[in-house]
């Protein structure tokens, strides 16, 4: 048996060092890392969640949790790679959690950098009424997280269900915009 404490780098007893060690220091950039990491382990529950219903009824949970947290950090990368009026120099991003007032700023760099051939009005349209959505569902980050708000209210009462399968594909469409959006920051920059 391991008797190892959790998150210690010790190599006793329990394997060697080599054995599904996850890299945590030794990226430079991280943040892309934190962004891939919830997406995909999102796009992973998903996949587990039609295997049952009592799957799909518990994982709904961290399933948009993970996908909401891939958004918010994809725009404060988009923003920490732009320097942007808000952004007084390169490296930092609003210290927020809603969505909407990232959105936006993220919305002037695709309105100063990008040509329509590039990211359609359609894209970011679609892309925008999504956000607002989630922003609505969740406005702090704590609606997939907790089953009630800090004053006691229950959390996503408005609902009743959420169909996994066909939300992951509009995230997926989201995703394809903000790689898109990523790809026009970091050609300009």
């Amino acid at each position: 048996m391991c008797n190892k404490k959790i998150f210690d780098n010790k190599e006793e007893g329990c394997g060697s060092l080599g054995e599904m060690n996850a890299g945590i220091s030794v990226y430079y950039e991280t943040m892309g890392l934190y962004i891939t990491g919830y997406k995909e382990g999102a796009d992973h529950l998903v996949e587990k969640s039609k295997q049952s219903m009592f799957s799909a009824n518990t994982l709904v949970y961290p399933i948009f949790f993970l996908y909401r947290q891939y958004i918010e950090l994809s725009l404060k990368r988009i923003i920490q790679d732009k320097p942007l009026t808000e952004a007084k120099e390169k490296g930092n991003y609003p210290q927020i959690h809603t969505l909407i007032p990232l959105w936006n700023q993220v919305k002037k760099v695709v309105d100063e950098l990008n040509n329509e051939d590039y990211i359609s009005k359609k894209e970011i349209s679609q892309s925008e009424k999504t956000i607002k959505r989630f922003d609505e569902i969740d406005p702090n980050s704590f609606s997939f997280r907790y089953n009630s708000d800090k004053k006691g209210s229950r959390s996503l009462e408005k609902l009743d269900y959420i169909n996994i399968q066909s939300n992951s594909l509009i995230i997926n469409k989201i995703h394809e915009v903000l790689e898109k959006i990523y790809v026009l920051v970091d050609y300009n920059c």
